[in-house]
């Protein structure tokens, strides 16, 4: 502990709150018991919009300044470092979760009061400037300070603690804070969690010492912040901490519809009305559900969210895969004895599943026996979340987004859906399994780009459509600044296979038949408009000069092919196309199978020799096995015939009727067998 002679002037913490669009001045004196003394002002700019583990929707100012009860305020740690700079290894010594509330005197307020530590004053000098750092997320929630978990009052039994912000670092813990959420795809528990940062027009501090003047990151935490400049009037009494709240989340918007023998999306046409499209599950990789957000985050310019994994002591777990599902258990999904997986992360639009009692009575099956608020994916786009209607007492489509953890891996999609068409004539059934139809399951992958990018960023709000068609399905994708934008539309190339580009693909392995002439496939996660070029020709290999990316970053690329006449496969041929981006490769490893022998003979009149005929080019018959039956009893090489080039000469002469079963198998061509008869 030091000892100063100084004399202590120290003032009340105030807070005020402005919108993303202008700054609200909300006025207030400070009190006059407090005039002489020089207090710690905030003021707080949000976004647009805004959410809560204590508050569902959207915030807004608005919302920010209601009641706690009602989710308004925001929460506050404060760490006194002395004579020093922030440490992680401190505790929340100054303010630990502090809620800060507007009341109706229109200012923030909050209790206890504090004070700015100072070592300056009128009548006294010292060689130290204390130091406070401020860190502040909203929307505020409650907790037990010495758990950091959320407080729940007697004989609740909510499940608040399963979604939004679950808890927080406990006040007795050394290192950032941090704040624990879980993200929902109910759109009545998803929640826009933010974090506090110096504004652009608060990069500037007048401290107390001498007229200096203080720097501040843009889009960091309020670090190492000194006594500000005493006031000479209650007019300059203006010099606050302005938290500017970024959101630490991404939103996601997803709708699905039906193509239905059409191009363009131009949605004219109809489905059959005896075919439904039940999507089973969507899987979604690029997202987490769980983490922690650091307070202190430490990207400025992009004011990149610093997620941690659940437990706040690690990175962010990459690489994960999140389904949602139907919850129909049907077998349809899942491993063998694991029906019960299809009944996690719900969440699907009740609109696009099939419920266990879609059809009621068996046989030609009357459609309006199917549930009106079950119509199956159709023509016209709808949301694939929901949300729960109160009023109804059950689940509703709900156009409105949800909010995801970004984790920096590239986004891909893969749906798993039905196609089930009722029909009397089939003896098989959907999937009720009492209604006589069929029933088609459909699983598709594909990688997602917006624009140049593959990757979700905080504080933007993404928009994919998912495209069902019956041969083929057709992802777009929009990206904006919390507002939605025009769509681009990312067409996958119908019956081509189609890889994504990586800066070091592992090559995947092409079977190609003998008499191929041409092998096409689609590269993707290229830029919009990206050039390729293709590897030089070689062996029966010549690529086609490539084409290259639309503006969904795919592109459509061509190998022409020498058909392969001889019996052994052509060995493997390595060839990579490369984008205008060195990290935006493919790599096939490309492999010629052989000619078939294509076997045939000349049939017998009764003698003794066989003349076998090929369509395989220069086939050098002692390579050649061979195997004959004669009716049905097989023959022995030398003693019941020999082979000389292409001619088999039989011991025996043949007699009418007669009938010999030859199999050959020569190099790598399959195995074939024809029959010879005398006659």
């Amino acid at each position: 502990m030091k000892t100063k002679l100084i004399t202590i002037a120290a003032a009340a913490l105030a807070l005020s709150a402005c919108t993303s669009d202008e700054m609200e001045s909300n006025g207030g004196s400070l009190s006059q018991t407090l005039a002489d003394s020089t207090a710690v002002h905030f003021e707080v700019y949000t976004p647009r919009t805004t959410t809560r583990g204590g508050y569902v929707g959207v915030i807004g100012n608005t919302q920010l300044q209601q009641a706690r009860n009602d989710g308004g305020g925001f929460g506050v740690f404060g760490y006194y470092t002395d004579n020093n700079d922030y440490d992680p290894q401190c505790q929340p010594n100054f303010m630990y979760n502090q809620y800060v509330g507007y009341s109706t005197a229109g200012r923030w307020e909050y209790a206890p009061v504090k004070y700015w530590p100072n070592e300056y004053g009128s009548d006294a000098t010292s060689d130290d400037a204390d130091r406070v750092s401020f860190f502040a997320y909203a929307p505020f929630v409650e907790v037990v300070p010495s758990t950091g978990k959320l407080i729940k009052q007697n004989g609740d039994t909510s499940d608040e603690d399963k979604w939004g912000i679950t808890g927080m670092t406990r006040n007795s813990a050394t290192g950032d804070p941090i704040v624990k959420y879980i993200a929902s795809f109910d759109q009545d528990k998803s929640v826009d969690l933010l974090w506090g940062t110096v504004g652009a027009s608060k990069t500037q501090w007048d401290i107390v010492q001498g007229g200096l003047t203080q720097s501040l990151d843009e889009g960091l935490p309020w670090l190492n912040i000194q006594r500000p400049r005493e006031a000479a009037t209650q007019a300059e009494a203006n010099q606050r901490v302005t938290f500017q709240f970024e959101h630490a989340l991404s939103q996601l918007s997803i709708h699905i519809d039906a193509d239905v023998d059409e191009a363009e999306h131009s949605h004219v046409n109809e489905l059959d009305g005896k075919t439904r499209i039940w999507v089973r599950s969507i899987t979604f990789n690029g997202f987490a559900i769980k983490g922690a957000l650091n307070l202190n985050n430490t990207e400025s310019g992009p004011k990149k969210a610093y997620w941690l994994d659940y437990n706040g002591t690690a990175d962010l777990i990459n690489g994960e895969a999140i389904t949602v599902h139907d919850g129909l258990k049907d077998g349809k999904e899942g491993t063998d004895g694991a029906f019960a997986s299809n009944e996690k992360t719900l969440g699907l639009n009740p609109q696009i599943i099939q419920s266990n009692a879609d059809i009621d009575n068996p046989g030609d099956v009357d459609m309006a026996v199917w549930k009106a608020d079950q119509k199956g994916v159709t023509r016209d786009a709808v949301s694939v979340f929901r949300k729960w209607d109160e009023t109804a007492g059950k689940y509703v489509a709900s156009d409105a987004p949800v909010m995801v953890i970004p984790t920096g891996d590239d986004f891909d999609i893969e749906i798993v859906y039905d196609v089930e068409t009722i029909d009397g004539q089939l003896a098989s059934y959907v999937s009720d399994g009492k209604t006589q139809g069929n029933s088609i399951e459909n699983r598709i992958r594909k990688a997602v780009t917006f624009g140049t990018k593959a990757v979700l960023e905080n504080g933007k709000h993404y928009t994919v459509n998912l495209h069902l068609g019956m041969n083929s399905v057709k992802l777009d994708a929009a990206v904006s600044d919390w507002q939605d934008a025009p769509q681009a539309e990312t067409d996958l190339p119908l019956n081509v296979p189609a890889y994504a580009a990586a800066s070091n693909p592992t090559p995947v392995i092409v079977d190609l038949a003998a008499t191929t002439t041409k092998y096409e496939f689609a590269m993707t996660g290229l830029y919009g408009g990206e050039t390729v070029t293709a590897p030089v020709a070689e062996g029966h290999f010549t690529p086609v000069t490539p084409n290259a990316a639309n503006t969904s970053g795919v592109a459509l690329q061509s190998v022409t092919i020498a058909p392969n006449t001889t019996i052994k496969d052509l060995d493997p041929v390595s060839m990579t196309w490369t984008g205008a981006s060195s990290a935006n490769k493919v790599k096939l490893s490309l492999v010629q199978k052989a000619h078939v022998i294509g076997l045939g003979a000349n049939n017998l009149t009764a003698g003794t020799t066989v003349t076998l005929t090929s369509t395989a080019a220069g086939i050098d018959w002692s390579l050649v096995d061979l195997t004959i039956l004669k009716n049905g009893v097989q023959l022995q090489e030398g003693t019941d015939y020999s082979v000389a080039d292409n001619v088999i000469s039989l011991t025996t002469a043949a007699v009418v009727g007669d009938t010999y079963a030859i199999t050959a198998v020569g190099g790598d061509a399959p195995k074939e067998t024809i029959t010879v008869k005398c006659q």
